[in-house]
């Protein structure tokens, strides 16, 4: 019933390790349901081949009316986080993945192949930070989903944990090398400019997820050559001795 109500989709269906799965290989669709309440759609084909004039996109207002009437639909069918709240990002809410082609006499164009709407997740007012955490819909250019990633679980309170400061979670900085690629001996100086406490949602697995406070550090490395990095680096929000127990 949600393979068709939802991505008019009519395929095998089985189940493997907490998986629903539901294919259509002949025409590359793919629906993944796991029992710990994430969800993944794919038409592979359409992402893969869609080329889309950048004058043909729909406009912002109707995307995000197309978003809407795709998550009351999830809604409908139970499919949305029930104690998390979604919102749209600030800035880039709507991203178009592009695509190049290369004639054979040798010009380049470029073309949208597909329009997503992002969307952040919240609990509690702390925001869910991750690669867990994709609630992404994506369009073609006649407004149909080609694409989705989603969640529908249920955050559920384990264990209450001490959070370490700000400062403490910025001095692991050095320990944990910035999330960049310059080497720790070349760095002079770094200087953070946000720090923003999380929950961190990790891959989706088949099992329980355990969601942990992090820190999202942002800053700017100068190296000893006066070279500048930026950089974007998680840490763990509590101590080693409490991460043993996930």
């Amino acid at each position: 019933m949600i393979a068709s109500e939802l991505f008019d989709l009519n395929g095998e269906i089985s189940y493997s390790d907490g998986v629903w799965k539901v294919v259509d290989e002949a025409h590359e669709r793919e629906l993944l349901i796991y029992d710990s309440g994430f969800i993944r759609f794919f038409d592979r084909y359409k992402l893969r081949t869609s080329m889309i004039e950048e004058s043909k996109i729909m406009d912002k207002e109707e995307l995000l009316e197309r978003a809407n009437e795709f998550i009351m639909k999830l809604n409908s069918l139970g499919l949305m986080p029930m104690n998390v709240i979604i919102g749209l990002f600030s800035e880039d809410s709507i991203v178009n993945d592009m695509i190049s082609i290369m004639y054979r006499n040798g010009t380049t164009r470029s073309y949208v192949n597909n329009v997503h709407v992002n969307y952040k997740l919240y609990y509690e007012g702390s925001e869910l930070y991750g690669p867990g955490t994709k609630f992404r819909i994506y369009f073609d250019d006649k407004g149909n989903v080609i694409g989705f990633l989603g969640v529908f679980f249920r955050v559920k309170e384990y264990k209450e944990l001490t959070i370490l400061s700000p400062m403490d979670a910025v001095n692991k900085l050095y320990d944990v090398g910035f999330g960049r690629s310059m080497p720790i001996n070349l760095v002079d100086r770094a200087v953070v400019k946000s720090i923003k406490l999380v929950y961190f949602v990790p891959t989706p697995s088949v099992n329980t997820t355990y969601i942990i406070p992090a820190y999202i550090i942002k800053g700017e490395l100068i190296g000893k050559n006066g070279e500048k990095q930026e950089f974007i680096q998680i840490v763990w929000a509590v101590s080693m001795d409490e991460l043993k127990h996930f």
